[in-house]
């Protein structure tokens, strides 16, 4: 596609480069125009771009506008890699910035240093913010921050009954609420990646390399692994009552409305269950972030699909038993590494600190994760009240045709729907011939007058023999009967055991991990969804391995290498 879409950004003249690596997993689709304009630009973009600022990465004054830490270009989210770049050369290694970014990946742009990338000052300051980060004993206001999400829930009113006004209020209000998690979960993924680093330089002085990621799992209290844990309960509940048994055995399609109906003590256990865990959980689904995306309270049964795949699991796949066993030898090989640095003061100091970072930073970036999805979730129930009543009142051709919207416009479609309907379908129709491009994982702005076109490319089949490179995200070797799966909910043929080939995960594939023998994704850095998820279940992942699903053969055998990050087709 070449051209503009609605949303794109003007990029940044100083950060002319951009990736999808990580924004990907984020938002693997192309992004609604009013999940863009509103949520996006209005909220996390710039509380992005503070946390830059706060950390001590950059000046408020370096900031032309938000396009320096993000952008949309043909309608797809894109992370601006010059900006991290600068970053990285600021605290010494772009080397080690790209590492955690992009890895390996063959068409990486080379790095053209700026002026004053290198700036004392700029140097100074970005070294004494990640001092200052290293003494944290938990990043701030990131607890607050969930109990206050966890109000918003609570505190929603019927949405059926506010006006047009209220309802723009209360997006306002959540759109405002949603600034100060975003902020956090930028500050913390920012730092995430240090203590592994820093675990490395240990491990390599040691002259044991490769050892720092079996540091890094086994952390507990991760809350993306939540909705595992949660839904594991639940299908043990299925697992011992006959009656819950029969009801999945019909089908999940409706599955939801049949067991309103089923009585006896085990449903109304269930059914007290599921809906706590609707509450908890219900803002996570495919493509969270982005507020026209279906998620489990909107649709129950894609939470019951994952629920009805566990139900069929020994009880010794639980992910709290497995995740207990990871905490026992993250400790021991802790005191192991304590032990060997013991009168070494810096590396002892190190050790330490390195130790100690990772469960403050990854803890925090999954918790502030946590409730920024919660708010952005109270956005979409906002909008899709009001799509209901514009469909209902003959405005709108379907629900969905309001996310078409930019977000000057929002207010003006609340007090009126007449008249919205062929535009917001003319634009419908246009943002659904973005989904038959595949986005350039690079983009150079600089040497682009326009969006490059972006049609998918032939890959060759791997064949045996063949080792595709990634990044090692959680430790171990595997061997096993690879599955290429695009969609969580479909029915796959993974079975225990199997290597779940995926283009990225997000939390509602987090139930397959439990079946899966490895995980490979195309994309993702060395702390994304798949690989924290991974560690914390204890499969072997790797990611950012270049068009896994497109090389790798649904059924071939490969061997997946967790620790360095290979996987060879046998």
């Amino acid at each position: 596609m070449t051209g503009r879409w609605i949303t794109d950004t003007i990029p940044s003249k100083r950060w002319p480069v951009y990736t999808r690596a990580n924004a990907a997993e984020v938002m693997g689709d192309p992004v609604s125009p009013l999940g863009w304009t509103y949520v996006w630009e209005r909220a996390c973009l710039p509380a992005w771009r503070d946390a830059y600022i706060a950390m001590g990465m950059m000046s408020a004054a370096e900031f032309e506008d938000n396009a320096a830490v993000g952008g949309c270009f043909g309608g797809y989210f894109y992370v601006n890699l010059s900006n991290i770049r600068t970053y990285g050369a600021r605290l010494g290694s772009v080397e080690a910035a790209d590492r955690g970014l992009v890895g390996d990946h063959p068409d990486k742009p080379p790095y053209v240093p700026l002026p004053d990338d290198a700036d004392p000052q700029a140097m100074t300051r970005a070294a004494a913010g990640m001092a200052e980060a290293m003494a944290w004993t938990k990043v701030p206001y990131v607890d607050g921050e969930r109990d206050k999400a966890v109000q918003a829930r609570r505190g929603r009113p019927d949405l059926a009954l506010q006006t047009p006004t209220e309802l723009v209020a209360r997006a306002e209000s959540m759109l405002r609420l949603l600034e100060r998690p975003f902020f956090s979960n930028a500050v913390a993924g920012s730092l995430a990646a240090m203590p592994n680093a820093m675990l490395a330089g240990v491990y390599a002085a040691l002259g044991q390399p490769d050892r720092s990621l079996e540091l890094i799992g086994g952390l507990g209290d991760i809350d993306s692994i939540g909705p595992a844990v949660a839904s594991w309960e639940l299908s043990r509940l299925v697992r011992v009552s006959r009656e819950l048994t029969a009801a999945f055995a019909a089908g999940v399609d409706g599955l939801w409305s049949r067991l309103q109906r089923t009585g006896g003590a085990a449903a109304d256990r269930f059914r007290s269950s599921f809906e706590q865990f609707l509450f908890d959980y219900g803002s996570r689904g495919p493509a969270e972030w982005d507020v026209q995306s279906v998620v489990w309270e909107t649709e129950p049964e894609l939470a019951l699909r994952h629920i009805d795949r566990l139900r069929h699991a020994d009880d010794g796949e639980s992910p709290a038993a497995r995740n207990a066993d990871l905490r026992a030898t993250r400790q021991k090989l802790a005191d192991e590494l304590l032990a060997a640095t013991a009168g070494n003061g810096v590396l002892a100091g190190t050790a330490t600190a390195g130790l100690h970072s990772s469960r403050v930073f990854l803890v925090a970036r999954e918790r502030a994760k946590t409730a920024a999805i919660r708010i952005v979730h109270e956005i979409r129930m906002v909008l899709l009240e009001l799509a209901r009543r514009a469909v209902a009142d003959g405005h709108l051709e379907q629900p969905k045709h309001v996310m078409m919207l930019l977000s000057s416009e929002l207010p003006g479609f609340a007090a009126s729907a007449n008249g919205w309907g062929d535009t917001l379908a003319g634009r419908a129709a246009e943002y659904r011939r973005l989904f038959d491009r595949t986005p350039s994982f690079f983009i150079d702005t600089a040497s682009k007058t326009t969006v490059p076109t972006m049609a998918p490319d032939a890959v060759a089949e791997a064949r045996p023999g063949d080792r595709l490179q990634g990044i090692g995200g959680s430790v171990g070797v595997v061997c096993g009967r690879a599955r290429v799966v695009h969609d969580p909910y479909t029915d796959s043929e993974l079975e225990p055991g199997d290597i779940l080939v995926a283009p990225s995960t997000d939390p509602s594939w987090t139930p397959l991990f439990l079946a899966a023998g490895a995980v490979v994704v195309n994309i993702g850095g060395v702390n994304s969804h798949a690989v924290i998820v991974s560690r914390e279940l204890g499969v072997p992942c790797v990611v950012s391995v270049d068009a896994a699903t497109e090389r790798i053969k649904d059924g071939a055998w490969v061997t997946v290498d967790g620790t360095g990050g290979t996987v060879t087709v046998e």
